[in-house]
């Protein structure tokens, strides 16, 4: 398992610093501890031995600026996938998550601090893979898990001073079409985020999120540090607690307790 978070690791690095140049800053920074958002990286969960790969992005394809206000607006292709620690360096894909839809962000500034909102219209589905299966039988049943739904989230960022930061939001997703039919379609979330920033190159984080889920009050807490190797690039190390109902739609109605360390590949 550290050979290959390792080699992820440094394979991802690798890849992004060719390609980072290519890339423009969102105008809505991803929320740290938000369940559904672009990541490039991974996360071993040390409770169950295993392993969340998360492959995707954001990107503004059109940009608008006036005055102290901007709009721009995206689109979003997102991953998220568990593999399962076995044997002999194999790792066994047990369900993926896909996530595609569009977006579009504001922001507007007031003096040092800025007002954020995204508004997204995403599609989600899940699916079991064959690492969840023995002798061509799944452990459990497979079913079909889709969802079409909008968000809005709202953000306040103020500064104390020049190296510290908090963005406090509130979020509300509808899900106005889903199979199954039996899940919450109103979820109301609340959460916060600061930065400590050590030096130009280097700094501090901390997010917690709470979002109403399925049958239970979710709670996701990470804390870590940031290295920015250049003006676009850096790699985020963290530790996370979640405490939930499974992020994934094949597992929604059941209930996951972990805690993960893990990287990201993040942007300035």
């Amino acid at each position: 398992m550290k050979n290959i978070f390792f080699t992820a690791f440094i394979f991802l690095m690798i890849c992004t610093n060719v390609h980072s140049q290519s890339y423009d800053v969102l105008l809505f920074r991803p929320l740290t501890a938000n369940t559904f958002e672009p990541r490039i990286g991974a996360h071993y969960n040390t409770c169950d031995e295993n392993l969340r790969l998360d492959i995707g992005a954001s990107f503004d394809l059109l940009n608008f600026k006036y005055d102290n206000s901007a709009l721009a607006f995206g689109t979003d292709f997102f991953t998220y996938t568990r593999l399962r620690s076995d044997n002999n360096f194999k790792f066994p894909v047990e369900t993926s998550d896909y996530f595609f839809g569009l977006n579009a962000s504001f922001e507007h500034e007031l003096g040092d601090d800025l007002i954020e909102a995204r508004f997204r219209l995403a599609h989600i589905s899940s699916h079991l893979v064959d690492g969840y299966s023995q002798n061509g039988t799944f452990f459990k049943e497979p079913f079909v898990y889709s969802r079409e739904f909008v968000d809005l989230y709202v953000v306040y960022e103020t500064h104390f001073t020049s190296w510290f930061s908090i963005r406090p939001y509130a979020g509300l997703t509808l899900v106005f079409s889903t199979i199954p039919d039996n899940v919450n379609q109103i979820l109301p979330q609340i959460g916060i985020e600061s930065e400590a920033k050590l030096n130009d190159n280097v700094k501090f984080h901390f997010a917690l999120d709470v979002k109403d889920g399925e049958n239970r009050i979710g709670y996701i807490a990470q804390s870590g540090i940031d290295f920015q190797f250049n003006k676009k690039f850096g790699v985020r190390l963290f530790y996370k607690y979640y405490n939930g109902n499974s992020m994934h739609g094949m597992f929604f109605d059941e209930k996951d307790i972990y805690n993960a360390v893990g990287f990201n590949v993040i942007y300035f």
